[in-house]
């Protein structure tokens, strides 16, 4: 009997297909036998009667990953053999929690799954099959090295391969294709030219400046030691030292002489991703840059959409929360672009905004990707936080961070003094009318606020005309349109005072005389700083004011870094910024925080192989917006496609349109907007109903108790 793994294909040939890959996949991380051997069994559960029948139309449709992990465990019934279950398990549902009552195979599916397996399975017996998985794991995990928590995120690996070769087989049957037709081969030696002509002709163009001068020794001292083996690299470089094409130049170079398969660059929001994928896809070709976030639009495009899902691209820009979701959920779509992490240059871009609460696990992913899977990482920032060695150590207990980090820049208090454009004084508290009259006063200044209750009331005590609001509160449809009046001012010279939230820190190239900043945590002053005298054009230094308001205390989220900065700031006159400075301030703040994610973390991933990968995936959000919930507002185009919503219903490419015009705000303030008509539900999504709730340039109007928020 023939049997068949979908129509038109047999099991024998989906199972030795899949079997194949994920072999290929797996020799990247030293697991071919694990790999080969879980893509042998992953559908063995399809040889049931009644998933044949359902083939046939004959009959309903019904499981087969559960009973092929099951199946598993009957022929390797130790350790070994959960490993691999539970990566079988996990090919169509993702990973599981592990269940010790996991339903017995009746003896009418074993019978039939016996018969198949010795049919058109080629395995050695149940003791010769475990000394070579034994053998190869050892070879992969030295008692000692390895806890528990990386053989976890080795079991990832594993799955990982199994799902993306799986899925390719289907894609590839229903194409005629063999698997391996869809894997590219990207032109390295063509990417690198392009990119050394690029980096010729930019310094060619740029301006005989002291600031370009000095963005050129940076990026000499730097691919000084690219040629180096894979491990961790800091490039502590002060804000506009040009890191976005020097970490590209390092990644490229350390790429080739390593012979790493990819570079792969993680960014903190999607307004900075836009513009680091646009300036790649000006150097590389669109072609070979996969940009990959929530608001990208990839659904009418197949080739994007295949290597969106598994990565299989030269060069990635994608969001922390994509690039840290993939390592730590468990669904297999987040699963299976996994393996091509494997033997990359990682580019962790800011990556002081790594999120504290999650730290343990953040941490223990980052060290097994360089330790065991062949990744070089490169952090990223002006603040590099403390991330080597011991984070934080207490009796309690001691949060490891990243061994044996490499500073690509020899002396970073020297680099930060020649770049030093600005200067810094405090003003101590103020009130909101005072700084208002103050920013009344500048022909170009920025001021940068810790939440949105105060941006807006800022704004409105603002008496000169030529003034713009930046805040988390406006859809990105405004906030961009807001973005191009002020860059375009900015350039022209015209008069501007802009009002923001910490939105516009990272990633946004502004260069104003004169900023304003409320206290916050060190990191961000000197991301606020960054906006000031940026090219370094001004004869004098530009002036940073930094300050308190009267009327309030912080948000709680920013409590201990506010704390911590007002200690390390004189409460008059000026003060300066340095990467010692930045070194003291987050030495204290990690020494004052006591919840880094470890209890979760370690509580799902014990010894004993008990793992928890959907209750630590249900816990894992890089951004915790539990307390908020998306609104799409009227604004320009949005008013057509809510029409369309209306008449058609949601579908993917409508979904991501909207987004441009969507606001998240508090549940509680939608449960009163609901109730009150403000807001109706078209289609499962909340959409404005009334004039007045959105104001273009101001943006969604919060109640009083509703606006204390941060961005």
């Amino acid at each position: 009997m023939t049997y068949y793994a979908r129509p038109g294909q047999s099991l024998a040939e989906h199972l030795n297909r899949v079997a194949d890959l994920a072999k290929f996949f797996g020799q990247k991380f030293d697991s071919a036998e694990f790999c080969y051997i879980a893509g042998l069994l992953h559908d063995l559960g399809k040889a049931k009667a009644q998933w044949q029948l359902y083939l046939n139309g004959q009959a309903a449709k019904t499981s087969h990953a559960p009973e092929s992990a099951v199946f598993c465990l009957s022929k390797l019934k130790d350790e070994l053999g959960r490993l691999l279950a539970y990566a079988i398990k996990s090919h169509h549902a993702g990973l599981p929690d592990w269940a010790a009552d996991l339903d017995q195979l009746g003896d009418q599916e074993e019978s039939e799954l016996e018969r198949v397996y010795a049919d058109i399975i080629s395995l050695p017996q149940e003791e010769e099959l475990k000394e070579r998985l034994l053998h190869e794991i050892i070879k992969i995990f030295t008692p000692g090295k390895n806890n528990a928590e990386s053989i976890a995120f080795w079991v990832r690996m594993l799955a990982s391969a199994l799902i993306d070769a799986d899925r390719l087989d289907a894609e590839a049957h229903e194409r005629g294709l063999q698997p391996q037709a869809l894997l590219r081969n990207p032109p390295w030696e063509k990417l690198e030219r392009d990119f050394d002509d690029y980096m010729l002709r930019k310094q060619s163009e740029a301006a005989p400046t002291a600031v370009n001068r000095i963005r050129r020794e940076i990026l000499q001292e730097v691919l000084t030691k690219a040629d180096g083996k894979p491990g961790v690299y800091t490039l502590n470089v002060p804000t506009g030292g040009g890191k976005t094409l020097t970490s590209m130049a390092f990644a490229m170079r350390h790429r080739r002489a390593n012979q790493l398969n990819r570079i792969i660059m993680a960014i903190p929001y999607n307004a900075i991703i836009e513009q680091t994928a646009a300036s790649y896809k000006k150097i590389f070709g669109e072609k070979w840059v996969l940009e990959h976030h929530s608001a990208f639009e990839l659904a009418d495009r197949p080739t994007w959409r295949l290597a969106a899902e598994n990565w299989d691209m030269p060069i990635i820009v994608t969001t922390n929360v994509q690039f840290f979701e993939s390592l730590l959920k468990s669904s297999a779509s987040r699963l299976r672009k996994l393996h091509n992490i494997c033997g990359s240059v990682i580019i962790l871009d800011e990556a002081q905004m790594l999120p504290r609460e999650h730290l343990h696990a953040l941490m223990t992913v980052l060290r097994s990707l360089v330790r065991d899977f062949g990744c070089s990482l490169v952090l990223c920032s002006a603040t590099i936080p403390c991330l080597e060695g011991n984070i934080h150590q207490s009796a309690l207990f001691t949060l490891e961070g990243l061994p044996q980090v490499t500073d690509l820049i020899a002396e970073p208090d020297k680099l930060a003094a020649s770049l030093r454009r600005t200067e810094i004084s405090h003003l101590g508290e103020k009130e909101v009318a005072e700084i208002a009259a103050e920013l009344d006063k500048q022909a170009q200044a920025l001021c940068i606020v810790n939440n949105k209750k105060d941006c807006q009331k800022l704004f409105e005590q603002l008496t000169a005309s030529e003034k713009v609001m930046l805040s988390g509160n406006m859809c990105p449809a405004d906030r961009q349109k807001r973005l191009a009046e002020v860059i375009f001012a900015l350039k022209s010279g015209q008069r501007l005072v802009l009002v923001a939230t910490s939105l516009v820190e990272c990633g946004v190239d502004l260069d104003f005389p004169v900023v304003f900043r409320e206290l916050a945590g060190i990191d961000s002053i000197a991301q606020a700083a960054g906006r000031c005298n940026r090219e370094g054009r001004a004869k004098l230094p530009g002036k940073v004011y930094t300050f308190e308001f009267s009327e309030g205390r912080p948000p709680p989220t920013l409590q201990t870094a506010w704390n911590i900065a007002k200690e390390f700031i004189p409460q008059n006159g000026v003060w300066e910024m340095t990467p010692k400075l930045y070194r003291q301030y987050f030495t204290s703040y990690y020494a004052r925080n006591n919840n880094f994610g470890q209890k979760e973390y370690s509580a799902c991933f014990p010894i004993g192989f008990n793992f928890s990968f959907k209750t630590y995936s249900r816990h894992f959000n890089m951004i915790n917006n539990s307390y908020l919930t998306p609104v799409v507002v009227w604004y320009e185009d949005s008013v057509n496609l809510i029409g369309e919503l209306k008449e058609n219903g949601p579908d993917r490419a409508l979904l991501r349109k909207l987004q441009a015009y969507t606001v998240n705000v508090p549940i509680r303030q939608l449960e009163v907007w609901r109730a009150s008509g403000c807001v109706e539900n078209i289609q499962g999504l909340d959409v404005q109903a009334s004039a007045g709730l959105y104001e273009e340039r101001k943006g969604i109007r919060l109640s009083e108790e509703n606006a204390f928020y941060v961005f």
